[in-house]
């Protein structure tokens, strides 16, 4: 039997740390996305300058939709604002999200709770 047919169904090594590494990343994304609901929710003058950071030109990006949270690359200007050190994240596979049911659904509600407080604060300013 050859190598390559004894690897017919078994990962390689590498792809468990690329894994282990893209579920990391899913977490440190929901992390992020909490910490910035939490700052908002904690006083009205930290919702106010949450919303007027988040439609400034000088932008902090908060992931509205699942979509963006996957495309999402770039935490700094969301770290700054939180007062949390920069950490790096990548995009995210939709196949990655797949594979972790429960923070999917994890992820989906939060994204759901950003989008109902961006929708209470444009209320609040009309």
């Amino acid at each position: 039997m050859t190598a390559t047919k004894a690897r017919i169904g078994r990962k390689p090594a590498i792809a468990f740390t690329s894994e282990q590494l893209a579920y990391s990343n899913l977490e440190i994304k929901a992390e992020i996305v909490t910490a910035l609901l939490v700052y908002g929710a904690t006083s009205e003058l930290h919702h106010q300058l949450l919303h007027d950071k988040l439609h400034s030109t000088d932008k902090v990006f908060a992931p509205t939709t699942l979509r963006q949270f996957l495309r999402w690359d770039d935490a700094s200007s969301a770290c700054g604002l939180i007062g949390q050190s920069v950490v790096e994240i990548r995009r995210t596979g939709n196949g990655t999200l797949d594979r972790y049911a429960d923070d999917h659904v994890k992820i989906v509600g939060l994204i759901a709770l950003r989008r109902s407080m961006q929708s209470v604060a444009r209320e609040r300013i009309s």
